[in-house]
């Protein structure tokens, strides 16, 4: 079959994956490379436990990536070669959930009134940042231990039922020293760092609920142990991005709300002492969500409202959408040198949102330009570049030196976008079809939470790809950066088992949650059995047509593109006759290939072996979320 005018409908959802692609000669082709994604390594958490990555970045080699952790803890990853890597060395086959060594425990605990599952238990919860070779092979864990303020682990404790908390949410390199790295995050009751003198350090807040604190940090991620570590002691505040300067100084970004307003903030830290040397909040913003830095000038994003706001005091008023009662996203340039910060440009982007806990919009800087994406909800116009906001978010190309946009398109929102300067990728959760052109909606995998991840030609914003990553549980990407070797993602999954072109990795520890509730592992099927685990992939640099296509020309609607015969390709994805979806579409499983009715439809649903509910199928006997029943 050829692609040059096919549509490819799921009839019983109703959404579309394609829609019939007109003739090349007709329009410029988006989202039609035929070259799909390929997965060079991926990993999970796989220690009985719950894990949550919210951080990433690279540095000399290593992928460090940052959140919490609960239990035990142990990364494995497999590799596009076959080969599987833990902490103790790699194999040519996959570990079982009875294999598990422990890399790193937390030691947290239950009590009998809140807390009673081991592997949910928060009392003594880590922060904790992984640092992970380029290659994909776990090398150590840095761990800051949490605790209540007073030591009472009841709901008596000044710090509420929750216990204490801690996240490292922020994280970078540092150019000139390739094992530093600065973090940062926010916390709940104590939390205590090693340090490299052999001390610790402990930085305290005795309210409860989301009244965090802020800390910032330098650690040795060769040996374990922070150089310095500072807190910031005002109510509900949340460090949301850090970056360090050709100094090597350390920058943070975030909001704090204090008693009042809830405001974005900028801070400089000196690399050496963790002194802080500047500190401002920008009237009129609500949240710093990302800095960016090359050299000493930062780049930041974030969210303002407000009419004739002097954006970061730039020296230019600015109002926001519908007479200054919108969120606005705007994106800035500012001096980080230690005399102070002094603003460069501003740029307003347009009517926005974040989420409760925003890291969106975000900024990439790379080479001479900035790539920003975000959520976009009305018209807007960005010097000659102008967007509808029909598709609900951006992705903009900026002059770094400037801030002139270069280009801007309407696509789908993203929640964070990285560059290598050729290619961009952006990344989504969502469990709702995802509308990134005209020509494009992508369904999700399921009714469950999925990333989406897209691919833009750098040098004019053209889509090339766009596909959903997930299993039959729930993924969420929280954070990206871009390596030599291609662009990695964090975050936290749910699933049993995640694929992605030839790679496929099994989550251990869904299969222990299954036997410790009394289950056959290898024969139950229970979509969210286990606790969330912290969950990381590298995507190539470079990507691959699928085997059972044929592409000459590069195009999916060209006319001579084809597909092998005894195959369909549906859902992004070969399947051979008789076969069903499993990697791209695993809620698609009772749908099959018939090639003699369709190369590009899967025919379905087979209601004999499955349910189907919800737009989901589902194996018979499948049980429910956290429960047992069919």
């Amino acid at each position: 079959v050829h692609f040059r005018q096919w549509l490819c409908i799921d009839q019983h959802l109703g959404n579309r994956l394609l829609t019939a692609l007109l003739p090349l000669s007709a329009r410029a082709a988006e989202f039609d490379k035929c070259e799909r994604p390929v997965a060079e390594w991926a990993g999970f958490d796989q220690g009985y436990g719950r894990s949550r990555g919210y951080s990433v970045a690279y540095n000399d080699g290593f992928v460090y990536v940052g959140g919490n952790a609960i239990g035990n803890l142990s990364f494995h990853s497999m590799h596009r070669d076959g080969t599987y890597s833990d902490h103790d060395g790699s194999s040519v086959t996959h570990d079982s959930y009875t294999e598990v060594s422990i890399h790193h425990g937390t030691n947290t605990w239950t009590d009998p009134s809140y807390y009673t599952d081991p592997a949910g238990a928060q009392h003594g919860m880590d922060a904790v940042v992984y640092k992970i070779s380029e290659l994909g092979v776990p090398e150590s864990v840095f761990a800051a231990n949490s605790g209540t303020f007073d030591g009472i682990y009841s709901c008596s404790s000044v710090n509420g039922c929750w216990s204490g908390y801690a996240e490292f949410s922020a994280l970078a390199g540092f150019a000139s020293a390739g094992s530093m790295i600065a973090g940062g995050g926010w916390f709940r009751g104590n939390l205590s760092f090693p340090m490299a003198d052999g001390s610790t350090t402990t930085v305290a807040n005795a309210l409860q609920g989301s009244h965090y604190y802020g800390f910032v940090c330098k650690v040795n991620m060769a040996t374990n142990k922070a150089l310095w570590v500072t807190d910031i002691a005002d109510v509900g505040t949340f460090v949301r991005s850090a970056a360090s300067t050709s100094g090597g100084h350390v920058l943070a970004a975030g909001d704090t709300k204090g008693s009042g307003t809830k405001v974005g903030f900028l801070r400089l830290y000196d690399g050496m002492s963790g002194g802080n040397a500047w500190s401002v909040s920008y009237a009129g913003t609500s949240s710093i969500t990302e800095v960016a830095a090359i050299g000493e000038t930062a780049y930041v994003t974030g969210m303002f409202k407000g009419a004739d706001v002097d954006l970061l005091g730039g020296g230019t008023l600015f109002t926001s959408n519908v007479d200054g009662t919108k969120d606005d996203a705007f994106v800035a340039a500012v001096d980080a040198s230690a005399s102070g910060p002094v603003t460069k440009w501003v740029k307003q982007i347009g009517e926005s949102k974040g989420g409760k806990y925003p890291k969106y919009p975000s900024v990439e800087a790379s080479g001479d330009y900035l790539y920003v994406a975000g959520y976009l909800e009305a018209a807007t116009s960005i010097d000659s570049c102008s967007m509808s906001g029909d598709l609900g978010g951006y992705l903009v190309k900026l002059n770094r030196a400037t801030g002139v946009c270069v280009w801007a398109k309407d696509t789908a929102p993203a929640n964070r976008a990285v560059s290598d300067g050729t290619y961009v990728w952006t990344y989504l959760t969502s469990n709702k079809p995802l509308k990134l052109s005209g020509d494009l909606t992508l369904p999700s995998v399921g009714d469950e939470d999925n990333v989406f991840m897209a691919k833009y030609r750098a040098s004019d914003g053209v889509g090339l790809f766009a596909v959903p990553i997930g299993g039959v549980g729930d993924e969420e990407a929280k954070d990206a950066c871009i390596t030599p070797s291609g662009p990695v993602f964090v975050g936290t999954s749910q699933s049993e088992v995640l694929t992605m072109g030839d790679l496929t990795i099994r989550n251990l520890q869904h299969e222990q949650a299954e036997s410790q509730s009394g289950f056959d592992p290898s024969e139950s099927d229970a979509p969210h059995a286990g606790q969330r685990t912290l969950f990381v992939m590298m995507t190539a640099a470079t990507d691959k047509v699928p085997p059972c296509v044929s592409c000459p020309s590069g195009e999916l609607s060209a006319s001579d593109t084809s597909i092998s015969a005894g195959y369909c390709f549906a859902y992004y994805e070969c399947t051979a006759d008789g076969d069903s979806s499993h990697a791209n579409y695993p809620s698609r499983s009772c749908f099959t290939c018939d090639s003699d009715i369709s190369q590009t439809e899967l025919q379905g649903p087979d209601t004999t072996n499955f349910c189907y509910f919800n737009g989901a199928c589902h194996p018979a006997g499948e049980r429910g979320k956290g429960v047992g029943y069919s």
